[in-house]
């Protein structure tokens, strides 16, 4: 499990940096070493750049690879799709196994 999360971040990370490159190129016309220099720029913002690299990789997954917009969603946001995964899990896993309520 060590190895295997930094590997997957890694690989999303780099698939999110092409949906990212796509995007500026068919949203703006750009190149890939404009791009490169603009998602490098944006990653240095923190929050607000993941969020920025976030939309623009969505859009260049949805209308550069003509993706389905939840194929594109995952590619953009993958930790948004675990959180929300995690959440209804424990969701479950406390109706099933709350032992405070009467039967």
């Amino acid at each position: 499990m060590q190895v295997i999360l930094p590997i997957l971040t890694l690989m999303a990370g780099i698939a999110q940096a092409t949906a990212f490159m796509q995007g500026l190129e068919t949203w703006l016309g750009l190149g890939a070493i404009i791009s490169v220099i603009i998602f490098v720029a944006a990653i240095m913002l923190g929050a607000f750049g993941g969020l920025i690299t976030g939309i623009i990789a969505f859009y260049g997954a949805w209308k550069g690879w003509h993706w389905p917009w939840y194929g594109a969603v995952a590619i953009a946001f993958p930790y948004l799709i675990l959180l929300i995964a995690m959440a209804g899990l424990g969701g479950v896993m406390s109706m099933v196994f709350d032992r405070s309520r009467d039967p």
